[in-house]
C-alpha cells in the first residue's frame, strides 16, 4: 500500500472521529435527565484561592465562586481559603455574599502560608479539611462556574451512580482573546468529547478539577495527602484513588485567562504533557486522529508535490469546520477575527503531541515537574498549624 492510500485513510478516520465527536457532544446536550432520589447528607464545597491576588486576577474568581454559593441548598456550606494578605478583601467578599444570598452558609479560612507540598491546591485543601463539617465533600476548581441546579444533580447523581467519585465536566463557553483560543478549543475539542467518549463506555478511572464529590471518610481511609501533594495531577490521582468514579450528568464551565501567547502556549503544553505522563497508552493512540502530522512529513519531504498541500489544507479544512460545529453545540461562539487561532490551533495540535514524548519539565507556579510525582519533603511541622480560625 502507497503513501498515498495510507495518508488518505488516516485522514478519514481523523475526519470521521470529529462526526463521531459532534454526535456525542450534541447527544449530551439533548439529553434530559427527570427527578430522582438525591443524597441528603451535607455537603462542604472547598474554593482555595490559589495565591495571593490583586484585583484584576480576583475578577476571574468572583462570579464562578458565587455560582456555587447560589446554588447552596440548606444542607450545603462553602469554604473559601485564602492567604492573609487578601483577608481584607475576602472579608468584604462573604459579607456580600450573605446579603445577597442570606441562607448561604460560607465561611472564610485564612492562612498565612499553606504550601506545605509542591503541589498548593492539595496543601490549601488539607487546611480546609479540619473545618469541613460536611459527610461529603465536594473539591472544585475557583475558576468553575456552576449552572443552577448543580448541587442538587450532584447529589441526585452520586445516589443514583454509587460511585465512590462522582466527577464533572466541564466546557468553554466564554471566548476571551485570540491567546485563550488555545484553551478554548483544547477543552472543547480534544478534552470534553473524550470525557463523554470514555464515559459513555465505563471508563472513567481518573478525577476532573472541576468538581469531585466524595466521602469524607472515605477519603480519610483511602488517600495519603502526602503522596496527593506530590501528583502535579491531583484531580486524575485522586479520582484513581477513590474508583469507582462516574461522570456526572451537569456540565460546568469556565473562562480561560492567558495574558498573552506565551502564558496560552505554556499552558497548553503543560495540558498536553500532563495527559502524556498520565495516560500515555491512550495519549499514544491519538495519533490515528491527527492526520496533520502525516501531510506535514509528507511536505516537508516533498514540497513541489500539489497532492501533499491538498491533503494538508483537506485536514485543515475538517479541523475549522469541527472547531466551529462542536463550540457551537457547546454555546461558545467564536467571533470573526478570532477564527485565524483554529489553524494554528491545528498545527499546534499535531506538533505538540509529537514534542511532548521527548523529556522536558513542565514549569508551574515556579516549580519545575520532570514527571507526574515528586518525592514531597513538608516544611516544618510548625507550618501546618499556623491556620487561623474559620471567618465567619
Amino acid at each position: 500500500m502507497s503513501w498515498k492510500w495510507v495518508l488518505g485513510i488516516w485522514t478519514c478516520i481523523g475526519i470521521a472521529w470529529w462526526v463521531v465527536a459532534f454526535v456525542l457532544v450534541m447527544s449530551v446536550r439533548t439529553r434530559r435527565h427527570g427527578p430522582g432520589k438525591a443524597d441528603p447528607r451535607r455537603i462542604t464545597v472547598f474554593k482555595p484561592l490559589p495565591r495571593s491576588l490583586g484585583e484584576e486576577e480576583f475578577a476571574r474568581f468572583d462570579k464562578p465562586i458565587e455560582s456555587f454559593i447560589a446554588d447552596l441548598d440548606g444542607n450545603c456550606e462553602l469554604l473559601i481559603g485564602c492567604h492573609r494578605p487578601d483577608q481584607a478583601r475576602l472579608e468584604d467578599y462573604v459579607r456580600r455574599m450573605h446579603e445577597r444570598h442570606p441562607d448561604a452558609d460560607v465561611r472564610l479560612v485564612v492562612h498565612e502560608n499553606p504550601n506545605r507540598y509542591p503541589h498548593p491546591k492539595v496543601s490549601w485543601m488539607r487546611v480546609l479539611a479540619p473545618h469541613a463539617t460536611g459527610e461529603l465533600w465536594l473539591w472544585s476548581d475557583s475558576d468553575m462556574h456552576a449552572p443552577p441546579g448543580t448541587i442538587r444533580s450532584m447529589r441526585v447523581d452520586y445516589e443514583r451512580t454509587k460511585a465512590r467519585c462522582l466527577t464533572s465536566p466541564y466546557v468553554v463557553r466564554q471566548t476571551g482573546t485570540s491567546a485563550e483560543m488555545l484553551d478554548t478549543l483544547y477543552v472543547n475539542l480534544e478534552f470534553y468529547p473524550g470525557v463523554i467518549l470514555l464515559s459513555g463506555q465505563n471508563m472513567i478511572q481518573f478525577g476532573l478539577g472541576s468538581g469531585m464529590l466524595f466521602e469524607a471518610e472515605d477519603f480519610k481511609r483511602r488517600v495519603d495527602w502526602d503522596f496527593l501533594g506530590g501528583c502535579l495531577a491531583e484531580d486524575f490521582h485522586l479520582g484513581g484513588l477513590l474508583k469507582p468514579t462516574q461522570v456526572g450528568s451537569m456540565c460546568l464551565s469556565t473562562v480561560p485567562a492567558a495574558r498573552g501567547w506565551t502564558e496560552a502556549l505554556l499552558h497548553y503544553l503543560r495540558w498536553q504533557k500532563n495527559v502524556r505522563w498520565c495516560r500515555p497508552l491512550p495519549y499514544a493512540a491519538q495519533l490515528i486522529i491527527i492526520p496533520l502530522l502525516g501531510w506535514l512529513a509528507w511536505l516537508l519531504t516533498h514540497p513541489q508535490e500539489p497532492l501533499a498541500w491538498i491533503g494538508l489544507l483537506t485536514v485543515l479544512t475538517a479541523d475549522f469546520i469541527a472547531a466551529l460545529s462542536i463550540c457551537r453545540a457547546v454555546g461558545c461562539s467564536i467571533a470573526w477575527r478570532k477564527l485565524h487561532t483554529i489553524p494554528l490551533w491545528s498545527l499546534l495540535r499535531g506538533l505538540c503531541w509529537f514534542a511532548c514524548w521527548f523529556p522536558w519539565p513542565i514549569v508551574w507556579r515556579g516549580q519545575k515537574w520532570w514527571s507526574p510525582h515528586q518525592d514531597v519533603k513538608p516544611q516544618a511541622e510548625a507550618l501546618e498549624t499556623q491556620r487561623e480560625p474559620g471567618l465567619e
